[in-house]
C-alpha cells in the first residue's frame, strides 16, 4: 500500500486513508460525467427538428434562446446541440438574437406564438418538448 494510492476498497487501504486523515477518491456521480458528443444529422444544414411545423420550430428556437441566455453562457456543447437540433449556423443566429432581444416582451411573444400553433404542435409542446430540454 502506497501513500499516494487512491483505490477506494473496503479493507486495508480504506483504513489507511481514515487513519491518516486522507479522503479516498470517489467516482463522480452520474450527473457529473461528461456529456456524450452531439451527433449531427445527415444533413446538418437542416437539423433534427426540420420535419416539425415551422411555427413550432420557431417557438422551440425562442425557448432555446431564452434558456441559453439565462446563464449568460453559450458553451461549445450548447452550440453543437443547437446546430444539431435546428440546423448548422443556428447557434450564430442565437448569438445575434440574444444581443437584440427585448427580454421584457419575450414571454408575451412565446405566449402569442403558442396560442397560434396547430393542435399537433400543441400536443408536441406538452408531451415532447420537455424531453428535448432535459
Amino acid at each position: 500500500m502506497t501513500e499516494g494510492s487512491a483505490v477506494n476498497k473496503k479493507g486495508e487501504e480504506e483504513i489507511y486513508f481514515l487513519k491518516n486523515g486522507v479522503q479516498p477518491a470517489k467516482e463522480p456521480p452520474p450527473s457529473v460525467v461528461a456529456p456524450t458528443p452531439i451527433e449531427l444529422p445527415d444533413n446538418p444544414t437542416v437539423g433534427q427538428l426540420a420535419k416539425l411545423d415551422p411555427n413550432l420550430v420557431k417557438v422551440l428556437e425562442l425557448f432555446s434562446v431564452y434558456l441559453v441566455a439565462l446563464d449568460e453562457k453559450f458553451s461549445a456543447i450548447e452550440q453543437d446541440w443547437v446546430d444539431a437540433k435546428f440546423g448548422l449556423g443556428t447557434s450564430e443566429k442565437f448569438i445575434e438574437i440574444m444581443s437584440t432581444m427585448d427580454w421584457e416582451k419575450c414571454f408575451g411573444e412565446i405566449h402569442g406564438m403558442l396560442i397560434q400553433l396547430n393542435p399537433d404542435s400543441r400536443l408536441y409542446m406538452l408531451t415532447q418538448a420537455p424531453k428535448l430540454f432535459q
